[in-house]
Formats: C-alpha cells, structure tokens, sequence
C-alpha cells in the first residue's frame, strides 16, 4: 500500500506539464513559464472574444455563400420576365450554332445570351486591333462546351461593355450573323455580333 509521501509525490507529477519552450516542467494551469517566462496558451485562449467573433464571420459567409450558390440568378427584365427564362428562348440555340454552323452561314438571328470577355481571336477575326472577342452562351450549353465565341467592331460603345463583362458575366439580347466571308469549317471563331441591348433593362 502506497504511503503518504508517495501519493504527493504522485500528485505532484501529475499536475505538472512540460514548457513547449524551456521544456522543464512547470504548473499544469501555469499561463506564463516561471523559468523561461513564454505564454503557454495558444492564440486562441488568449483572445476569446476576437475567436468567437471570426468564428462567426466565417459561419455568415460560408452560409451566405452556399445560399448563393444554390439559388438561380433572379434577375428580372424590366417586362418582368426572368433571363434564366429568356436564355431557354433561343432558336437556333447557342449549342445548335455551335454544333452544326454550317447551317447558319450567310444567315442571321437574335439570341438572348450571357457574355463574357474573351481572348480569342482566330481565322476570319483574327485582328486583335479591329475586334473585341466574347464568349456567348445560354441555357443550352453545359459539360465540357462553354460557349461559342463572337466579335464586335472596336468602338467606344462596344469597349464600354466589354469594360463590364471583364469581370463578371452580362445578360445581352444580341443580333448576330455569320458572314459567309469570315467562316472556316472548323473554326470557332465564326460570329458576328451586329447589335446588342442589355436583356435586364
């Protein structure tokens, strides 16, 4: 049977830890080493109240975040109707172009799309200087296809949206064409965009 001083001593050991610094064995609610003097808590513990408030912070946006991603885009034209409706509406769609072109060389037609900048530039609209080069896509596309590119004269108008859509994507109501003089048998830079008016004004 263990005696008194065994047990002290046992206790002694175990409310002892070892500094992470000096690493000599120090009080186990020690805040600061009594022999090197280093802060034993970790960043956390010692700023409860700033941990509790980044805790939060970060629990809003990743919330916030996943709302957002799973909720459709909600813009509204001014008619009232949705854009994720208006990009269903295209006839020839954006992967019917993409697909068989051929069928729309020479020809012409209005599609509501989303745009983005590009940096593409090839075969009949290969001048970086004349051209401004955009992604087009709707409702249509997904999987590995991503869109269909078209060009627009260099103008101050047209730099103006081009300014817009470097960042984010836009909501376009464009007339476009496929000029018979600029299309290659496969090329994806075939399109010509005429005209355009944002679809959410």
């Amino acid at each position: 049977m263990k005696n008194e001083a065994t047990k002290k001593d046992e206790a002694v050991v175990e409310a002892t830890k070892r500094c992470a610094f000096c690493q000599k064995d120090i009080p186990v609610r020690a805040i600061k080493c009594p022999f090197c003097q280093s802060e034993q808590r970790n960043w956390m513990t010692r700023h409860k109240i700033t941990t509790v408030v980044l805790g939060i912070i970060v629990f809003m946006l990743v919330a916030s975040a996943s709302r957002h991603a799973a909720q459709p885009s909600t813009d509204i034209t001014s008619s009232g109707v949705s854009i994720p409706s208006l990009l269903t509406e295209n006839t020839p769609n954006v992967k019917q172009i993409n697909t068989t072109p051929k069928d729309y060389v020479g020809k012409s037609f209005v599609l509501n799309v989303n745009a983005k900048d590009a940096r593409y530039y090839n075969y009949g609209f290969s001048d970086e200087g004349r051209y401004y080069s955009l992604t087009l896509w709707d409702s249509s596309v997904g999987g590995d296809f991503d869109g269909v590119y078209a060009y627009m004269l260099k103008t101050p108008e047209n730099k103006a949206l081009v300014d817009k859509a470097l960042n984010d994507s836009v909501a376009l109501k464009v007339h476009v064409s496929i000029p018979a003089t600029r299309w290659e048998d496969g090329s994806n830079a075939f399109m010509q965009i005429d005209s355009w008016g944002y679809l959410n004004q």
